[in-house]
């Protein structure tokens, strides 16, 4: 019956997915998500054609931001149900939730290097409250004693990939992505979970200065052409 009726649900990455499925015959003829941090609007409905017991729901998620999930999912006997059962749950999102853990390399021009002095363990923390890691990685990395820790993403967003290198020994962190802003994030999130109110560090993101610099030729020659029409 729809009393005894269970959820689980799935983070399958892809495109921040979601799969919910009922643990017995009971259909989920709707799912109304909630998390006014996360999404533009204030509530994802999804209301599948043909209901069954699982629904994949695709969050519309363009925010860095970590935030909670307020699910709601109506279930029923069947599609002709009358009577439905409402069930309610709450699931954390990471704030750098679309970056997908990977074991390919990347060749990336552009990055940020800072020190800071702190164990892999205390990193590693970092990393599972941020992004979205396997728990038994994490509990690998927080026992062990390892000095070093490099590890790479891709966001499912735009496909750039994003690779972290910690060196305990040194302090040496090097934050290493295209975009510029994103790697600020980044930053300012390290910083606050560690409670660090200054770093210091060194930049190189040539993309980016070569636009800036494209721009500033831009207006320049903007400012030059101004002059000769005002002269003429």
């Amino acid at each position: 019956c729809v009393q005894e009726t269970g959820i689980n649900a799935e983070y399958m990455g892809t495109q921040s997915t979601w799969v919910f499925t009922t643990n017995n015959s009971a259909i989920v003829k709707a799912v109304v998500i909630t998390c006014d941090q996360v999404f533009d609007q204030e509530s994802i409905t999804y209301c599948p054609q043909s209901p069954s017991p699982n629904i994949v729901c695709q969050l519309p998620i363009k925010k860095n931001v970590a935030g909670e999930l307020n699910i709601k999912l109506m279930l029923g006997i069947s599609a002709n149900s009358s009577q439905y059962q409402i069930i309610e749950m709450k699931r954390k999102v990471s704030r750098f939730n679309t970056f997908m853990l990977t074991d390919q390399t990347f060749d990336i021009d552009s990055y940020v290097i800072f020190v800071y002095k702190e164990r892999i363990p205390r990193f590693a923390k970092w990393l599972d409250q941020c992004f979205l890691i396997d728990e038994k990685l994490i509990n690998k990395w927080e026992s062990s004693d390892l000095q070093q820790l490099n590890v790479t993403f891709v966001n499912l967003k735009d496909g750039f990939p994003l690779n972290i290198q910690i060196n305990s020994a040194t302090g040496q962190v090097k934050i290493s992505i295209i975009n510029m802003e994103i790697a600020g994030e980044i930053i300012q999130d390290l910083a606050s979970y560690m409670s660090v109110q200054e770093l210091e560090s060194q930049a190189d993101f040539p993309t980016e200065l070569e636009l800036l610099r494209q721009t500033i030729k831009n207006e320049q020659d903007l400012n030059a052409a101004r002059v000769l029409v005002t002269a003429d």
